[in-house]
């Protein structure tokens, strides 16, 4: 068995708030992280943090990025308990979604 960690939050941007809003849930974006210390998260998301438009699948970092500039968000993370092939599936799709990044951007 392995562990997966789901991570919910909120940054309270402009962006996020509209889709808080719209949902009327808590949390407005998603990631998956595949360790406990959430160095490999990822998710569809800002490609720059300064820039809400453009996006497209990243690599996340807790202290990097769009989670550095907007300290104060708004968080919780959820652990998930799967099968070693359910997670070598799951690692095998974001290969594929980081080897095709650059054709899944949103402008």
């Amino acid at each position: 068995m392995k562990e997966i960690y789901i991570v919910l939050t909120h940054t309270g941007t402009l962006l996020s708030q509209i889709i808080k809003k719209y949902t009327k849930d808590e949390f407005s974006h998603v990631s998956i992280a595949l360790d406990v210390e959430l160095r490999e998260m990822y998710s569809f998301g800002r490609l720059h943090p300064y820039n809400p438009f453009w996006g497209g699948f990243v690599h996340e970092s807790i202290d990097k990025g769009t989670f550095k500039r907007f300290y104060q968000t708004k968080s919780k993370v959820y652990s998930l308990k799967i099968t070693d092939e359910q997670y070598e599936n799951i690692k095998n799709k974001i290969k594929h979604f980081e080897a095709e990044k650059d054709n899944l951007v949103l402008e």
